[in-house]
């Protein structure tokens, strides 16, 4: 599809002064053409470089503004939609008005009806999937994410293209989101999170009985660090036998994620990376998507608005309860396995909100061992980039706190 575009986009000529590729903000675009055109004036910034022409342009977004874009409804009071030149802009990745203004000069049909997409008197938002409410909309996006629980728990568990395809595009999407930054001009992945060495993440054990917390105060390293791989019980981001270092970012979320009774006492360990790690944050899904820094070009429309409305839920979906030990959570276990393995981009872990303390923030670190090296298939155990620092802490807890959901609705057929 994109190369039947820069085909059909170089059939209108060649540069008669325009928009030079390094004023075009949208990657997909600017790639498609790097390699294909001769330095000329540029109308934005002036500069003699390889660039488009304003017909160009025009043949290059036509297709994109019909598939994303639709004439604005006014459902909320004060937001009267965007003008064809700030569709441009966004399409293209240009904040220069006049050369945009001008691109939609070229897209008006002035003949065309009021309801018209490229009416010159049209408004626009971002299109919307056509479900009749919120609820079907997410029935709708939910069954796509159940299919695939369905595929994996009682079609093919290993080697699901289905699975793995649903993925890619999940993850790739997400990707692409991003979310302004205190300069307006300035956006930043919503679901990536670096880590520097400085940060201090925290690990608890219950200690029952004196023994295991001598056992932990004699050998913190190996009694808080990742479980070996014997002992490595199947978790909401790993099967049995395959360990990851879980985490959290304060004292008190780590003590609740191992579920103390009251008057137990819990040994914390403080961990602190030894290099950088980038890090899956699904905390960044729950924000604002900027649509501003949404890149175009880059597939399907439709199928493209439903991962993008998915992600909204991915985040809950990856946090519900399951009971240790049975398949509840198999399908995330196969998602950090394939974001892990497969995906191009790589990342040393992911963070994702407590279960338990809905305030704090979970890490799952990965080991640096890949699955084919030598140390991976032998006894040695996967070495982790952290190091712990200091003694570990005791505590000893005092009183837990439960948070209920609202009463469930009574049935006609309950008793008063």
């Amino acid at each position: 599809m994109l190369r039947e575009l820069a085909e059909d986009v170089f059939a209108q000529g060649p540069y008669a002064g325009g928009i030079c590729l390094p004023c075009i903000g949208n990657t997909v675009l600017r790639r498609l053409y790097e390699e294909r055109l001769l330095p000329e004036p540029c109308a934005v910034c002036g500069g003699q470089r390889a660039g488009l022409s304003v017909q160009q342009i025009v043949r290059a977004v036509r297709g994109e503004i019909r598939d994303w874009f639709e004439p604005h409804v006014d459902l909320y009071p004060g937001y009267d939609g965007l003008s064809l030149a700030a569709v441009v802009g966004r399409v293209i990745g240009c904040e220069h008005a006049p050369f945009c203004e001008t691109v939609a000069g070229q897209l008006h049909e002035p003949g065309a009806g009021e309801d018209a997409l490229f009416h010159p008197e049209q408004r626009y938002q971002q299109r919307r999937l056509p479900f009749e409410s919120e609820q079907h909309e997410d029935d709708y996006l939910l069954g796509e994410w159940e299919a695939v629980v369905h595929a994996l728990r009682h079609e093919q568990r290993f080697y699901n293209d289905r699975a793995e395809r649903f993925f890619a595009s999940l993850f790739d999407e997400a990707l692409q989101a991003k979310v302004r930054t205190v300069l307006p001009s300035w956006h930043k992945p919503a679901a990536i999170l670096e880590l520097g060495t400085g940060v201090r993440m925290f690990r608890a054990r219950c200690c029952d009985d004196d023994a295991k917390l001598a056992r932990v105060l004699a050998q913190p390293e190996r009694e808080l660090g990742a479980a070996p791989r014997a002992r490595a019980n199947s978790n909401r981001m790993n099967p049995a036998g395959v360990p990851l270092f879980y985490g959290a970012g304060a004292v008190h979320t780590s003590v609740a994620e191992v579920r103390p009774s009251i008057g137990d006492r819990v040994a914390v360990g403080t961990f602190q990376p030894e290099r950088a790690l980038k890090l899956f944050d699904f905390r960044g899904l729950d924000q604002r998507i900027d649509p501003q820094a949404f890149e175009f070009f880059r597939g399907r429309a439709d199928e493209r608005l439903r991962r993008r409305h998915l992600l909204k839920h991915l985040h809950r979906l990856i946090s519900l309860p399951a009971r240790p030990g049975g398949e509840g959570y198999l399908v995330t276990q196969v998602m950090i396995e394939y974001l892990r393995y497969r995906h191009e981009e790589r990342f040393d872990g992911v963070a994702f909100r407590s279960v338990q303390d809905g305030a704090g923030v979970n890490y799952v670190i990965f080991s640096e061992d890949e699955p084919d090296s030598p140390s991976a298939s032998s006894e040695r155990e996967p070495r982790f980039p952290l190091r712990l620092v200091g003694a570990p802490a005791v505590h000893e807890v005092q009183a837990l706190a439960y948070r209920l959901d609202p009463p469930l609705p009574r049935s006609d057929s309950e008793p008063d």
